[in-house]
């Protein structure tokens, strides 16, 4: 008999797209809680995005970041001049009704890496270490929809990711867009709220860094 869980509640950018590029890999993670070992690349973004924080914050000089940062830190030193803001948590209900505290009733949670505000227009830039990626956009559009929530007097989000190279290209976003863009994202994550199995939905892109496949010693079928 398959193992029940119980249905999942809220969820992430990142959780939701695991779920959607292969439930099995999400159940195994999220639900099983069988974590992957982190890789070279994925220890080096997360202490990038620790040093990037850490700067913004002012616990630290822009002497004192790598040489990693060498082509923006002149972007980044500006959004410090900004009051840019890092790592900060931002949550919203099923509404997408902006939330201070994490409860029963938060369906979307992200982590945003750097933010600020200029008159009406929400900046949003989203901390990449490895190559570019059409997930990017993605994930920033998510982004702009707590953005709307996190700042109701702004009438513009416009984000971007922030490469190590330079940044990406910007898309923006009018406010008269967002109940369109709830609705599309609400559309996604009720489908994983509303999964009752979890199968492998193998893929050349979903298998290829995956730690669960059998070829790797996971609990997998698939290699």
């Amino acid at each position: 008999m398959a193992h029940k869980y119980p249905k999942p509640t809220r969820t992430s950018y990142s959780a939701l797209t695991t779920f959607e590029d292969c439930p099995f890999s999400y159940q195994t993670y999220y639900l099983d809680g069988l974590k992957g070992e982190a890789g070279a690349a994925a220890n080096r973004g997360t202490r990038l995005h620790f040093a990037c924080e850490r700067f913004l914050k002012g616990e630290i000089d822009i002497s004192q970041l790598s040489i990693d940062f060498r082509t923006i830190k002149t972007m980044i030193s500006m959004m410090k001049d900004l009051k840019a803001k890092a790592e900060e948590v931002w949550l919203c209900d099923d509404e997408g009704t902006y939330q201070e505290v994490e409860d029963e009733r938060t369906k979307f949670k992200a982590i945003i890496d750097i933010h600020y505000v200029i008159g009406t227009t929400l900046y949003i830039f989203d901390l990449k270490t490895g190559r570019a990626l059409p997930s990017h956009a993605d994930q920033l559009q998510a982004y702009a929809v707590l953005g709307f929530a996190r700042y109701p007097e702004v009438t513009e989000v416009e984000a971007a990711p922030l490469y190590l190279e330079g940044p990406g290209s910007p898309t923006k976003y009018p406010r008269a867009l967002l109940p369109h863009l709830l609705n599309f994202w609400k559309a996604r994550w009720n489908i994983l709220f509303g999964a009752n199995e979890y199968p492998a939905t193998p893929s050349v892109e979903a298998c290829r860094w995956c730690d669960y496949k059998a070829s790797k010693g996971g609990p997998c079928e698939h290699n």
